[in-house]
């Protein structure tokens, strides 16, 4: 997205202030279902209740054994969507920028933004998607971590590149709340009078040495 900031009375008629409310009902019943997975993976590694395990198959074996990585990975579910449940980072789109509990954005400091994976996905899978300058990037990395996409494309890890994104399946959707975004980046001035597009191979974001 290319977008040129409108001049004189344009750049004052902005949308009213928009707030896209996480659905929870998804992330609690993910959280839940992951959650009790890991606790029965758990207990079958450590071979509970015993009486399974005093002479077990070779295909209880099996499962035994491929229970190991299943509790990190059902681990790490639970405890993506239980975050996401009990922290819900709803996004609130006003005048200033883009807010969540957790981080702000001011328009000045995004270049370009996108729904991901697209505005064609299913709504619960929709995110909004902001390439960011380098420094609010640095200021706001740590905080949207949980949402960064990694790993797995869910969250954990800072990003890699200076990109800020929400959480996934707001009310309403990225893509029915995209054109506000738009508006807004349009009626604010841009250093240079146009923003970047979004980057086909963004470079890695470089921390600066203090």
């Amino acid at each position: 997205m290319s977008i040129q900031p409108n001049n004189g009375a344009e750049q004052e008629q902005r949308p009213e202030p928009v707030t896209a409310r996480i659905g929870l009902v998804r992330w609690w019943l993910v959280g839940i279902v992951s959650l009790a997975l890991t606790v029965l993976l758990v207990c079958a590694v450590l071979g509970i209740p015993r009486s399974y395990f005093d002479d077990p198959s070779p295909m209880l074996v099996f499962l035994r054994i491929v229970a190991v990585p299943g509790v990190l990975f059902a681990g790490y579910g639970a405890w993506f969507y239980l975050n996401g449940a009990i922290r819900p980072q709803h996004v609130t789109i006003d005048d200033r920028g883009v807010s969540t509990p957790a981080w702000t954005l001011a328009w000045e400091e995004i270049k370009s933004a996108r729904v991901e994976p697209s505005d064609q996905a299913d709504a619960h899978k929709q995110q909004l998607a902001f390439y960011v300058r380098p420094g609010a990037f640095e200021r706001v990395r740590a905080a949207n971590r949980g949402h960064s996409g990694r790993p797995f494309g869910m969250g954990g890890l800072p990003a890699l590149y200076p990109m800020v994104k929400t959480q996934f399946d707001t009310k309403p959707s990225a893509g029915e709340v995209f054109p506000f975004v738009e508006q807004h980046l349009e009626a604010t001035p841009y250093e240079g009078g146009w923003r970047p597009p979004w980057p086909r191979a963004p470079q890695r974001y470089v921390r600066p040495r203090s």
